[in-house]
């Protein structure tokens, strides 16, 4: 069983409404699962947006598109949180091009200025070789078909990874589950108290935004930060609201079966993974550095003073045990 190749632009559903315009409009991301789950495009539409997955004008929030492999049972894997356009052999590109050379994946990709659009497009990737990718493309069947990888280079927002239903044998899996830390969140808003909040309070306040303090208690201050985030990433709904779609925007970190993924990191590593780390600590006082995304001496230091403190090994690593710690969810 193969993938589908349905159009955005089918009349059977072409003028649908979805994400505050049509199918026809803003539907790549839910025909570019459904040419993978084997479901219609309006059914992935509605699922979607009946989650809170798309931005009006916007199109499809990025971590729904896992969310939605995975609701049809499909094992949807996002490898990066933030934007890599513009960026070549990351890391996450690097697992991609692994994972699908064993043939045991379909894939998304959320493209963005390019050959496949002047904005940003979701694509069904159903085969790669080593130097070209297959293409189901949902808005133009004039660009399906095989494509050398300089088409895609640099050009990749969003990597995403889904099980290959009709592969046999051998391990789904593209990474090893030891050293990761797995976690959900909540929707919170005025009125809650508790880790959470924190949480929250421990990303945003790094960044410059006032909630309050560390104080666990989402009051108006911290309603107010949320609504200055929102309105400063300019395709989050403004509502004041700690969200699915807020989250994901400010935590930026890959997703598994609906759940977020931590890698372990340590010195020398560079990511959203350290980025996190860097303001956890900076927010309860022990990183004074920049947030600059690099696991240098400074985060370094910081780490392993929070682990002696908390009577946790005392290596300098962020590993399972000591996200475990920090994140407390």
């Amino acid at each position: 069983m193969g993938c589908e190749n349905y159009r955005q632009y089918d009349s059977r559903w072409a003028s649908k409404r979805y994400a505050g315009d049509t199918m026809a409009g803003s539907g790549c991301g839910p025909t570019a699962v459904a040419n993978i789950v084997h479901q219609l495009p309006t059914t992935v539409a509605d699922y979607i947006e009946g989650i809170g997955g798309t931005v009006p004008g916007s199109g499809t929030i990025w971590s729904f598109i896992d969310t939605a492999l995975d609701h049809y049972g499909y094992n949807g894997q996002q490898l990066n949180g933030g934007s890599l356009y513009g960026t070549r052999g990351s890391s996450a590109e690097q697992r991609w091009k692994s994972a699908m050379l064993t043939g045991k994946y379909y894939a998304v990709l959320l493209m963005g200025p390019g050959v496949f659009t002047r904005g940003g497009h979701y694509i069904t990737i159903t085969q790669y070789d080593g130097s070209r990718c297959y293409v189901h493309d949902p808005a133009s069947a004039a660009r399906d078909g095989w494509h050398p990888w300089s088409d895609f280079a640099g050009c990749v927002k969003v990597f995403y990874l889904t099980d290959k239903k009709d592969a046999t044998g051998g391990d789904t899996k593209p990474t090893q589950d030891e050293n990761i830390y797995t976690f959900g969140v909540e929707q919170i808003d005025v009125g809650s108290v508790g880790i959470y909040v924190l949480l929250g309070q421990e990303i945003l306040i790094p960044r410059g935004y006032n909630t309050g303090g560390l104080d666990r208690s989402y009051g108006p201050l911290m309603e107010a930060a949320v609504r200055a985030y929102q309105k400063s990433r300019g395709f989050l709904a403004v509502d004041g609201s700690l969200g699915q779609a807020t989250w994901a925007d400010l935590l930026a970190l890959p997703k598994r079966n609906g759940m977020y993924v931590i890698k372990q990191i340590k010195a020398g590593d560079n990511g959203v993974e350290v980025l996190l780390l860097q303001e956890i600590l900076s927010a309860r006082g022990y990183y004074k550095g920049a947030l600059d995304w690099n696991f240098g001496p400074q985060t370094e230091a910081a780490l392993r003073q929070y682990q002696a403190e908390r009577g946790l090994k005392l290596d300098g690593v962020a590993g399972p045990e000591t996200w475990k710690d920090l994140i407390a969810l």
